[in-house]
C-alpha cells in the first residue's frame, strides 16, 4: 500500500506583505505542540520577529535538549484550492525533514486503484521544499470541512480549510485555531 505524508502545498505570506507569497509544502503534525518554519522561508518572507525563546525540544525517540530559537508571527497560509488560515506564531528551524517524500497528488494517487476516483480533487505534484510543520497551534489547517469517500468504505479524502488530504484507513485529523 502506498503511504503519503499528511501535507499540502500552501502559499505562505505575511499580513504586512501579502504580495510576497511563496509556495511550499506544509506537513501536518499532530504530535507537535507548536508550528515550525524553515530558516530559508524566514529569510525570504521576513515575518514579524516576536522573541528569542529557550525551549525544551523532545524528539519522537524521547531525546530532549534545550534550544534557544526565534519565534516569528504575522504568517498567513493560503491553500492551493483556496481557503486561508492565519498562523499566529512559528519557531524557526534550520530544516524540516520529510521522511517519505511522498505527498498525495493527482499524479501519484493513480497508483492506488481504490483512490483513483479522488484524482481530480487533489493538487498536482510539485518539486517544492517543505517550509512549514504545522502543530497544534494551527489546527484550523486540517480541520475537516467535507469528506469524500473513495471506492471502498475504508478510504476517504477530506477537504480542509487549506487543502484536500488523502486519508487512508479512516485516519483521524484534527488541530487548532483559525
Amino acid at each position: 500500500m502506498q503511504l503519503f505524508n499528511m501535507g499540502m502545498p500552501v502559499y505562505v505570506s505575511t499580513t504586512s506583505n501579502p504580495s510576497n507569497s511563496i509556495l511550499v509544502y506544509a506537513i501536518l503534525d499532530s504530535a507537535s505542540d507548536h508550528s515550525f518554519i524553515t530558516a530559508a522561508l524566514v529569510n525570504k518572507l521576513k515575518p514579524k520577529f516576536l522573541q528569542k525563546k529557550l525551549i525544551d525540544m523532545e524528539t519522537m525517540s524521547g531525546e530532549s535538549a534545550k534550544q534557544d530559537i526565534s519565534l516569528y508571527g504575522d504568517l498567513v497560509l493560503n491553500g492551493y484550492f483556496g481557503g486561508q488560515v492565519k498562523l499566529a506564531s512559528a519557531y524557526e528551524w534550520p530544516h524540516i525533514p520529510n521522511s517519505t517524500g511522498a505527498f498525495a497528488s493527482s499524479m501519484n494517487i493513480k497508483q492506488c486503484q481504490h483512490l483513483r476516483s479522488l484524482e481530480n480533487a487533489l493538487p498536482p505534484s510539485f518539486r517544492l521544499p517543505v517550509g512549514l510543520l504545522l502543530g497544534a497551534n494551527c489546527s484550523a489547517a486540517s480541520f475537516p470541512l467535507k469528506l469524500l469517500k473513495g471506492r471502498t468504505t475504508n478510504h476517504m479524502q477530506s477537504d480542509q480549510n487549506l487543502a484536500r488530504l488523502c486519508l487512508v484507513l479512516k485516519s483521524k485529523v484534527s488541530m487548532d485555531q483559525k
